[in-house]
């Protein structure tokens, strides 16, 4: 009525105008459905879109003008989320995907990013274990990382082992693909026109993103190792990138995809060789000599690898070695303890090549790239296992770099290259891998006719043969917990909390002794009769009923043939009931039913029971308000009776006969 106030469901009070409560409930929709298109995680927005659904319930129950408040709160709520999700998105351009393992990866992918940018063009990068869900890439990380540390054979086993069989290939792409749908709706809400990666797995992610048809803008894999493990490939990739011609080759003809070899990808300060002026500055800040032969020994982000042996070779021939060691701090407290020119990360690491005159490594990683831009020969040795030897064999076979295979060797190559013609040379034809400029490679990458997978209808009923096992389980499961709740059985009615209901289940040595009933009955207790039991002494069974003991039917096993587990249920039922005079006990389980159990008694029409717990004597006390069911030694069963009542007593619990408020009489 004009002039009476109302007090509206979703805010403040206000009038009964339909305008007044229209715009409370569309601002509460076009609120949730901002918050839903401005997050990405999936519980903020599944509470978004909840709200929008709970306020138009709450119009629908209590408004007087709920028709046109929906109406106008729907249309409100359209305009919303399309302003919403196109203020979500980014600008569009490029989107790279990298992977904190290591600096090589990162490396290519933020100097990609720098070039993109100064020619105007946005970029995201993200790294690819933050991508994939549950915390899995931050255990692959740490797992990778102790075994470089504690156990490096097993990493070279399985890096091996995934190229030789196809299983370990198959389960290492399946990991990958955690990572697709984050990266397909990080692509979509970007408006990116390319995605590029710059670590295996990634790589595998967008390819398969392509191969399903779910991913309609071109992607790139930039190959960072000189060696093409299977890991890099996948027949969706659009483009390939590699710092070697050989490696461009390798993945071309292994993936049937175009393939190019634009050199390493390193930032300006690493693209040219060292001048002279910078040699003579950098010796001096380590007070070395013009004539000392300086070898450079870098053991990646992480500090890994045995590099005291080499270490203390070098220095007994008079070559002065510098040690690079990362992250690890412990590792340059004790090389620095022994006295050698041992450094922690430094953004410097320039300076560090300037003032060598050899560079070793131990994984062919981005410091002998940036080895290579310097001008500054390499040489491989004691090389981490999997792809650190892979990519010293590839540097090695393409001449661009020496390998060692003892500190014997490493010593000889040492003489054999610092400040002589021979390393000259080797540098020079390190310093012939730049070739162009990666960023355009990638201008144009044209978007290449991807196959789709091939639907197998065999391997998918096959499947589905697999999976049906343990849908089936996991249902019987699901019904055993709902019937132990009481869900689709025969159950008492709230009981009061001062009660314990209690069944004994007898064997055929206390069902034939004639004070069984007596002491059942004197103490308020059920008894479980199994069927073979019950059939065995019919007037035992009858003398309990007829000294006022309820007697329930313990649920039989059941055998899997649907109409013999019917059979079963059914005997085991009428077996009990004849021997009990004709009444109809109820099937009574010590556990929840599963599935097919439930099944059976339900088309046999019988009642079904479960107990809530199978305790020993001295348990019931904590059962309060709950069916119970004791499983009582033959020969102590008046013992076990008054345990039981005792372990009530100490418990203020009052003690009933389970089944007493359900059984049919």
């Amino acid at each position: 009525m004009p002039g009476t106030r109302w007090r509206c469901s979703t805010g403040p009070v206000c009038w009964p105008s339909s305008n007044a409560c229209t715009s409370t409930s569309s601002r509460q929709s076009t609120g949730g459905s901002h918050v839903r298109a401005l997050t990405g995680r999936r519980t903020v927005r599944a509470l978004a879109a909840a709200h929008v659904g709970l306020t138009s319930a709450v119009v629908v129950a209590t408004g007087n003008h709920y028709l046109v408040d929906l109406g106008a709160g729907a249309a409100a709520t359209a305009l919303a989320w399309r302003l919403a999700a196109d203020r979500a998105r980014a600008p569009g351009g490029i989107l790279i995907v990298t992977a904190s393992m290591g600096a090589g990866h990162d490396g290519v992918a933020y100097e990609l990013a720098r070039r993109w940018r100064e020619r105007g063009t946005a970029v995201t990068v993200v790294d690819f274990l933050h991508v994939l869900p549950l915390g899995l890439g931050g255990a692959i990380r740490r797992i990778y990382g102790a075994q470089l540390q504690h156990a490096p054979a097993t990493y070279e086993w399985l890096y091996d082992a995934i190229e030789r069989r196809p299983l370990l290939d198959r389960i290492a792409s399946f990991f990958a693909g955690f990572a697709r749908r984050r990266l397909l709706r990080t692509i979509r809400r970007g408006r990116h026109t390319l995605a590029v990666a710059t670590y295996p797995l990634a790589g595998r992610a967008l390819g398969q993103l392509r191969r399903e048809g779910r991913l309609h803008v071109p992607t790139a894999t930039f190959l960072t190792d000189l060696d093409v493990h299977t890991t890099w490939l996948d027949g969706g990739t659009d483009l390939y990138l590699a710092v070697y011609d050989g490696s461009a080759r390798a993945a071309a003809r292994r993936t049937h995809r175009p393939a190019v070899a634009t050199g390493p990808v390193l930032p300006p300060s690493h693209d040219r060789p060292v001048s002279l002026s910078e040699r003579a500055s950098a010796r001096a800040a380590f007070d070395l000599a013009p004539q000392d032969r300086v070898a450079l020994m870098v053991t990646g982000s992480w500090g890994v690898g045995a590099v005291g042996p080499a270490v203390d070779a070098l220095r007994r021939s008079g070559v002065v070695p510098v040690v690079l060691c990362g992250r690890n701090e412990t590792l340059r407290a004790e090389l620095a303890a022994t006295g050698v020119h041992a450094v922690g990360w430094t953004d410097d690491v320039r300076r560090l090549y300037a003032a060598s005159d050899v560079v070793v490594h131990n994984a062919g990683g981005l410091s002998s790239l940036e080895a290579f831009g310097a001008g500054v020969p390499v040489i491989g040795h004691a090389c981490l296992p999997g792809h650190g030897r892979r990519n010293a064999q590839a540097m090695a076979d393409a001449d661009v770099a020496a390998l060692a295979g003892d500190e014997h060797e490493l010593v000889r190559l040492v003489h054999l290259l610092a400040q002589t013609p021979a390393g000259a040379a080797m540098a020079a034809r390190a310093r012939a891998l730049f070739q162009q400029d990666a960023v355009d490679a990638l201008t144009d990458v044209p978007l290449a006719a991807v196959p789709r997978p091939s639907r197998r209808p065999v391997l998918r009923l096959a499947a589905l043969a697999a999976l049906l096992p343990v849908a089936v389980a996991s249902t019987s499961f699901g019904v055993s917990q709902a019937t132990t709740k009481g869900l689709a059985v025969t159950h008492s009615p709230r009981t009061p909390t001062a009660s314990v209901y209690v069944a004994v289940q007898l064997d055929a040595t206390a069902l034939a002794d004639p004070g069984t009933g007596i002491s059942l009955a004197r103490s308020s207790i059920s008894a479980v009769v199994p069927a073979a039991v019950a059939a065995a002494a019919p007037e035992a069974v009858a003398r309990l009923r007829s000294d006022g003991v309820v007697v329930l039917a313990a649920f039989p096993r059941l055998p899997y043939q649907p109409g013999a587990a019917r059979a079963t249920v059914r005997r085991a039922h009428d077996e009990v009931a004849l021997a009990s005079a004709g009444s109809v006990p109820s099937l009574v389980s010590p556990h929840g039913l599963g599935v097919w159990q439930l099944t059976s008694a339900h088309r046999a029409h019988l009642p079904v029971a479960v107990a809530r717990a199978v305790v020993s004597p001295a348990d019931v006390s904590l059962h309060r308000g709950e069916q119970v069911v004791v499983v009582a030694p033959a020969a102590s069963l008046p013992s076990t009776l008054d345990e039981v009542l005792s372990a009530a007593a100490k418990a203020g619990l009052s003690v009933r006969p389970l089944g007493a408020l359900w059984a049919t009489e």
